[in-house]
């Protein structure tokens, strides 16, 4: 169409529909981009809320967590640092460091030395872009009460491998290093009580044993009775030791229980010091009983139990008595209203006495005031503990007063109540306690050219050696501690083969007996056969007998055979 043609209407119309469609798709694509802008829009502002939140949460977590954590940027000026650890440097505020340095903030609260081992830490975790773990006992302020710290050094990394800051988390592991300690001491305490316990169980084992052996192979009556008065000493302690255990056992599972009867409280003390008695004349003690007239004659309580409280405390005193010592047991009222009475009983004695040190040890379980008194004296180290229980369980308790060299008085009290009974009660026991060695067949080849050295601090225990082998003719020597063993194998009179080391002994074990023979100017102090021979067969302690240089082991109890043959092995070139 020309320019001065006109367009039709029908032309006009058709663009004009055009122009409409093309105006609708406009305020459609508006209309979209208002929706589209909307919700950016709020997806932005959710956004903008939601990680306010999280700084928020994130904000809340560091400032009230228990850990010291410090934030520090590339240059190693403070950039966060959480509550613990302002309250622990007694900084006011986070303001009052921020930007500042952290080897002059910490410069001002830590020790030089922790200063220097936490620079390392920061240093090392730097050049090396990994994590630094260090643990270090520190006294913030240096306020005399250290802390353990189990420090993670981290550093942050960028894209480009570079360090852009540090962050150093102290966790408090001072109460888990503690509770590790305790259960650690715990673990030994225990394993050495159950050695302890193999000790005291053998021994008397061995005496029984060995001593039915030496009665079968003679006709003689009086070595037979005395064989079997042996037998019954260390049967009535083998006895003692399973009792303490069992009771033991009963305690530690809340078994143990008590069984109150009506009986005569003084003819309760008469029997316990006719039980003693022995003993008590043995070690010369001179012994004095006060019972005092206001007890009741017959009262209600668990007689066997109370017993044996009784017999531990005088059993311990005559223990740790000296030969003519003097041991003192006194009753008496302590309070009484009624028929219910608080009786107080103290056992004094003129013995060793207990050190300070040994005080804090005297009633926990698994746990002697000393060690070394197992093997000195004897015992499974449970009495105290086990008589305190009952005590407790009495309504009552037990305390004690000592002097080291001096002496002890156990003194524990009991509620009771008063009885009527028509007729005292009659009992009699008695027992005594030793040890020995267990032996099994005859043996009769002639070892005359053999001197062995036998050392061991229990006499029944030598005594039955050297009977059973009495029919090989070989020679013994014998030594009841480690010092006397060193003392005659460096005699230069004794030409001894063969040692046999009993381990636990008094003045010196076999352990340090061993070694200075090893370490001693006899020509053939590195090559004398020295075996032990111990009711100590723990894997550790055979392992610690060779150690200490011993040539080989024989557990209690022993056998005859096993001795000959350790013998013939060590000694084959005579």
């Amino acid at each position: 169409m020309s320019e001065l043609e006109t367009p039709s209407i029908e032309e006009l119309s058709k663009e004009n529909r055009a122009l409409k469609r093309k105006l609708a798709l406009v305020e459609a694509n508006l209309e979209r981009a208002k929706i589209v802008s909307a919700t950016q829009n709020r997806v932005e502002t959710i956004w903008s809320d939601s990680l306010k939140r999280e700084l928020q949460f994130f904000q809340l977590v560091l400032d009230n967590t228990t850990n010291i954590l410090l934030l520090l940027d590339f240059s190693g000026r403070f950039a966060y640092a959480s509550n613990t650890f302002l309250t622990k440097a007694d900084i006011a505020s986070f303001g009052l460091i921020n930007g500042s340095h952290y080897k002059d903030v910490l410069g001002d609260v830590l020790s030089a030395a922790n200063l220097r081992g936490f620079v390392r830490a920061v240093d090392k975790a730097t050049n090396t872009r990994s994590t630094v773990s260090i643990e270090e006992e520190m006294d913030f302020n240096m306020t005399g009460k250290s802390r353990t710290y189990s420090i993670l050094i981290t550093p942050m990394v960028d894209e480009d491998g570079m360090t852009t800051g540090i962050m150093a988390l102290f966790n408090d592991i001072t109460e888990i290093n503690n509770a590790l300690e305790t259960a650690k001491h715990a673990n030994l305490a225990k394993s050495e009580f159950l050695a302890n316990m193999s000790h005291e169980i053998r021994t008397p084992l061995n005496a029984i044993l060995g001593m039915a052996t030496i009665a079968q192979s003679t006709d003689e009556i009086e070595r037979i009775r005395y064989c079997l008065s042996k037998i019954n000493d260390s049967s009535e302690h083998l006895l003692g030791v399973i009792n303490d255990i069992l009771d033991m056992s009963k305690i530690e599972s809340n078994h143990l229980e008590l069984s109150y009867t009506e009986f005569v409280f003084e003819e309760m003390l008469l029997r316990i010091v006719d039980v003693m008695r022995f003993k008590l004349d043995e070690k010369n003690i001179v012994f004095s009983m006060f019972c005092n007239l206001d007890i009741p004659y017959s009262i209600l309580s668990d007689e066997q139990r109370l017993t044996q409280v009784i017999m531990n405390l005088l059993s311990n005193a005559i223990k740790f008595t000296p030969q003519n010592g003097s041991i003192t047991l006194h009753a008496y009222v302590k309070s009484m209203k009624n028929d219910d009475y608080v009786l107080e009983i103290s056992v004094q004695d003129s013995g060793i006495g207990i050190s300070d040190e040994q005080k804090p040890r005297l009633f926990k379980v698994f746990s002697q005031a000393d060690s070394s008194i197992s093997r000195q004296f004897g015992g499974t180290g449970l009495g105290l503990v086990i008589s305190k229980t009952i005590i407790n369980m009495m309504g009552g308790d037990i305390r004690f007063e000592s002097v080291e060299g001096e002496g002890t008085t156990f003194t524990f009290n009991i509620k009771t109540k008063a009885c009527r009974l028509e007729a005292p009660e009659d009992a009699d026991t008695s027992g005594k306690n030793e040890s020995g060695s267990y032996i099994d067949d005859d043996y009769t080849e002639d070892l005359s050219n053999i001197t062995i050295l036998l050392v061991d601090d229990v006499e029944i225990n030598r005594e039955i050696i050297i009977s059973l082998l009495e029919p090989t003719n070989i020679n013994i020597i014998c030594a009841d501690n480690g010092k006397e063993a060193l003392d005659k194998y460096n005699c230069k009179d004794n030409n001894i083969n063969l040692i046999f080391m009993d381990v636990q002994m008094p003045v010196m074990d076999g352990y340090e007996s061993t070694i200075r023979i090893r370490s001693s100017d006899r020509h053939n102090a590195t090559q004398i056969p020295i075996v032990a021979m111990t009711a100590n067969v723990f894997k550790e302690d055979v392992e610690r007998c060779f150690a200490s240089g011993m040539n080989d082991h024989i557990g209690k109890p022993v056998s005859l055979t096993e001795i000959i043959n350790k013998i013939k092995q060590w000694t084959q070139s005579k």
